[in-house]
């Protein structure tokens, strides 16, 4: 029994060693490898573009057309419509406007989506409301003010510690080209090399679930899933394991325990109890805090998306106007290739047609007929008929095989797509106008990828599933970018995180279960433990009243055995003494001796009367109860004898048999001496 008990202690001990162990490893592993920046740092999309100048030939009016802002694109296209002297008037001035119009309208962008001294910079430019002044930040100023910005990031870095810092301060050594790069993609590169080392640390936890999640993790060779997992997953992973591994360590104690003690006692259920408190603790007091940690996991995810959608408006309203120009020339080719190419057209009056579907072809053809529409423009009138007559033919069975590309691509998007994509990519492909398919995949498919997208994560996030539902808000937040890998592939890693949390509460959830069950039967168990002790006692001290009883009862019939051997020795001497004529010797009743009466013969006259003595020997006197006159239902010797006796036998109720029978032969005995005296003392009046 003692080493049972100790065997119990040591595993009640090895179930709070482990929950003491599984709280310190949560801050044994390393919560990042590196600090999240808590300043800007500048992206790629800030960077400054080319500055446009001014062109000087008919070939920079189309590269203006091609590049250009939307200003000057729509100018250099109505000089490309317009033939050679539109091109020259375009040359000669008419460029101006436009891409002062234009550079205005990028400074003015510039104060919202450029690098910190770009942006402070750009409302001072702007301010001046003068064009040379904005040509010449575009020109100098921009890159001088991003490039200040690179290299104050640069600078903050050095306040890191470790690889980072050290490749913070080579980038400085080396010039702004080393900065530059450094800062745009250097530190982290350098940062998701630094997690790959602490995840694949993570790799030999002594906590099972920290060591699944990071080989999961590694496995995944996705740096945003490493650095996501050393901030947020791993705590997860840990607390979870505390959970169950003090549910199951308590529920085991409590088992073996019950075990150890089949018959049940306080001790066990008082432990029992105390193991179910500790582990409803162990799971319902760490709930603030995984909420905590879950909110602020969340919060993060939605501050590091916010930029992005900011930078993806941007970008999609820059590409606004070539978008409107590709929709405009898909729709109107159609229309204006059949008439140019009706038999017996006259393409002279119909030259200015001509130029504007050359102009589209250019912009929406396939690659060789956007090469020879370029061609023709460049050359003139003349080049411009011979294209729509036999170039653009002939350009279009060189693409042939692009030709049937393109709708190949239409036709995957259309079998991997949502509704919007599925019904854009069918509308596209039943077009006779391969202009329409292009449209499709140049600016279609995203915007109706975008609304699938969208629709998708609108859905999903109204599902009470709190992983699914962060990942949803998140690519909400962002970009179209961030929205389709949401779609393709991060919806699922979250619903199988929520599917896994749920499997672990259902663990934690069926071993409370358990616990509780086996402390209701410990309670149980207590219980009958005790009424047994009880009933034992009970009967203990029955068994020990039923031998006093009987030693009792044993020396009672010793008793009365003697005092019948007495009665029997008083019976025979009275019998001798009847023989000789004297009174046997009665015990007197009451035990008060009241004065000896003469008793009168029966019959006889009021008068007493002398008489002698019928024989020569006296009876002694004796004491006898007073009678009382028949008026009062007097009752006889017997009778009085008798009722004398009731009290005595009524009083003995607790009495054995033996000594109630003692008393009753007693008494009879008394009785009956009596009546026999009576009955001697005179003769009846017969014989007299």
């Amino acid at each position: 029994m003692i080493s049972v008990i100790r065997a119990t202690r040591r595993r009640w001990a090895a179930a709070v060693v482990a929950v003491v162990a599984g709280a310190s490893l949560l801050f044994a592993a390393p919560a990042q490898a590196y600090d999240v920046p808590n300043f800007e740092v500048p992206n790629a999309s800030q960077a400054p573009v080319p500055f446009v100048e001014r062109v000087s030939d008919a070939a920079g009016v189309v590269e203006l057309w091609k590049t250009g802002g939307p200003a000057i694109r729509t100018a250099a296209a109505a000089a490309l419509v317009g033939g050679p002297d539109a091109v020259q008037a375009f040359l000669d001035g008419g460029q101006d406007v436009a891409l002062a119009a234009d550079r205005k309208q990028l400074v003015t962008e510039l104060t919202t989506r450029g690098s910190e001294h770009v942006r402070e910079s750009a409302v001072r430019i702007l301010a001046t409301n003068d064009p040379s002044v904005i040509t010449s930040f575009l020109s100098k100023g921009w890159a001088g003010a991003w490039d200040l910005d690179l290299r104050i990031t640069a600078t903050r870095f050095l306040n890191y510690s470790g690889p980072i810092r050290m490749a913070a301060s080579k980038s400085l050594d080396n010039g702004s080209e080393a900065v530059e790069k450094f800062v745009l993609e250097g530190w982290q590169k350098t940062a998701q090399g630094q997690d790959r080392e602490a995840v694949a640390y993570l790799t030999n936890s002594p906590i099972a679930a920290v060591t699944r999640g990071a080989q999961a993790a590694l496995d995944t060779y996705d740096p945003e899933v490493l650095a996501t997992y050393l901030r947020y997953g791993q705590f997860v992973a840990a607390a979870q394991d505390q959970k169950l591994t003090t549910v199951t360590k308590s529920l085991d104690a409590v088992r073996a325990d019950i075990a150890a003690n089949p018959a049940g006692s306080a001790a066990v259920a008082d432990r029992a109890k105390t193991a179910l408190e500790n582990a409803r603790h162990a799971v319902d007091g760490p709930k603030k805090t995984d909420l905590r940690r879950l909110l602020e996991e969340r919060d993060y995810r939605f501050s590091q998306a916010w930029p992005k959608q900011a930078i993806d408006k941007a970008r999609l309203a820059s590409q606004e106007p070539a978008k409107a120009a590709f929709k405009k020339a898909a729709a109107e080719l159609p229309a204006l290739l059949s008439t140019l190419t009706a038999p017996g057209a006259d393409l002279d009056p119909l030259i200015m047609e001509a130029r504007q579907a050359t102009l589209d072809l250019a912009l929406v053809g396939t690659p060789e007929v956007r090469k020879a529409a370029e061609a023709a423009l460049l050359g003139g009138n003349s080049a411009v008929k011979d294209f729509i007559a036999d170039g653009h033919g002939l350009a279009s069975e060189q693409d042939s095989a692009a030709f049937v590309n393109d709708r190949q691509r239409a036709f995957q998007h259309m079998a991997a797509g949502g509704v919007h994509v599925v019904q854009a990519a069918k509308d596209a492909v039943k077009s006779v106008n391969h202009a329409d398919v292009r449209y499709f995949l140049e600016y279609g498919h995203s915007d109706a990828q975008y609304l699938d997208n969208s629709e998708l994560a609108d859905g999903l996030i109204r599902l009470d599933s709190p992983e699914l539902q962060t990942a949803a808000g998140v690519a909400m937040a962002g970009g179209r970018a961030e929205l389709q890998a949401f779609a393709s592939s991060e919806q699922f890693t979250a619903a199988e995180k929520d599917a896994a949390n749920a499997r672990h509460t259902a663990a934690v959830n069926t071993a409370l279960a358990d616990l509780s069950r086996l402390t209701d039967q410990a309670i149980l168990d207590a219980g009958r433990a005790a009424d047994a002790a009880k009933a034992a006692e009970a009967a203990r001290q029955a068994e020990a009243a039923r031998q006093a009883e009987a030693a009792r009862q044993a020396e009672a019939a010793r008793q009365a055995e003697a005092a019948g051997g007495q009665l029997a020795a008083g019976s025979v001497d009275a019998s001798q003494h009847s023989g000789t004529g004297a009174a046997p010797i009665v015990i007197p009743w009451p035990r008060e001796y009241a004065p000896a009466v003469g008793l009168a013969e029966t019959g006889a006259v009021t008068e007493s009367v002398e008489k002698p003595a019928a024989t020569p020997s006296a009876a002694p006197s004796i004491s006898v109860p007073p009678t009382t006159s028949a008026a009062k239902g007097s009752t006889s010797v017997d009778s009085q004898s008798q009722e004398a006796a009731a009290p005595m036998a009524a009083s003995s109720a607790g009495m054995s048999g033996w000594t109630i029978g003692l008393i009753v032969a007693l008494v009879l005995a008394a009785a009956g001496a009596i009546t026999f005296l009576l009955r001697r003392k005179g003769p009846s009046p017969a014989e007299g």
